[in-house]
């Protein structure tokens, strides 16, 4: 039986707490590299809670590439193709939004769209919104050259929305024809009150994923799952990067 007490949590809350703790179990080597994780029905009965609940959790692992299912269940991911930045880490301060690798002179960074948008299933996940629901959509790219070395596409709570007007002015005045300006998002959270955190979820794959909007990276790529809480727990933004292999530095400030 777990510790874990995940009815003292709100009930939206209690799909993080078991998310949490089957990391650590995972992470601390109780469920090796490739191992099966419980089925839902068990982790249900593990947790007390419903297996709508479980499924959840499981999902969000899932969107953070932490595991993998198919049809004989869910999986850890091996360590050779996973890293994690664990440690729940203050949201960047100086480095503008989204973030990601060191910026060189030959590189230009660009904005290929910012709007509202059917969410994607990894940012649905995260979010925890609906299928169908519409978010907030960031996709940017860094350029050198004529290739292009990062793919970082956002999607942003409805809570820091609601919360955060800039995001909205911007969002307004890309369709009005304007290239938007959301690198001061994180200061823009924390004047509204929010202490944005980040945690980071790192995994490598030879192959590239077509990216939303945008030409995509080429040839091998490191992709980063960044989810931003509040204090309160909300998921306030959620990050994809892409990041081409002989660029995958990234910069913590």
């Amino acid at each position: 039986m777990s510790g874990l007490d995940v009815r003292r949590p709100q009930a939206g809350q209690r799909y993080r707490a078991i998310s949490e703790s089957l990391w650590t179990e995972i992470r601390n080597g109780q469920i090796p590299p490739g191992g099966r994780l419980p089925s839902e029905r068990t982790l249900a009965t593990r947790y007390g809670v419903h297996r709508l609940t479980v499924r959840r959790a499981l999902q969000e692992l899932k969107g953070q590439g932490l595991v993998y299912a198919d049809r004989r269940g869910t999986f850890a991911r091996e360590r050779t193709a996973l890293a994690s930045v664990d440690r729940m880490a203050e949201a960047p301060a100086q480095d503008g939004f989204p973030g990601g690798i060191a910026l060189r002179e030959s590189d230009t960074p660009r904005v290929a769209w910012f709007g509202f948008a059917p969410a994607a299933e990894e940012h649905r996940t995260l979010l925890g919104v609906e299928a169908g629901a519409r978010v907030l959509a960031h996709h940017h790219e860094v350029v050198e050259g004529d290739r292009v070395v990062q793919v970082a596409t956002s999607a942003f709570g409805s809570a820091v929305v609601a919360e955060v007007p800039h995001l909205l002015r911007e969002s307004i005045a890309a369709a009005a024809g304007r290239e938007p300006d959301v690198r001061d998002a994180y200061r823009w959270m924390r004047d509204a009150g929010l202490r944005p955190r980040r945690r980071d979820s790192v995994t490598v794959r030879n192959a590239r994923s077509e990216g939303e909007g945008g030409a995509g990276v080429e040839g091998p790529v490191m992709v980063v799952y960044r989810v931003v809480r509040d204090q309160y727990g909300r998921s306030l933004a959620t990050t994809r990067f892409e990041i081409a292999a002989d660029r995958a530095e990234l910069v913590y400030g």
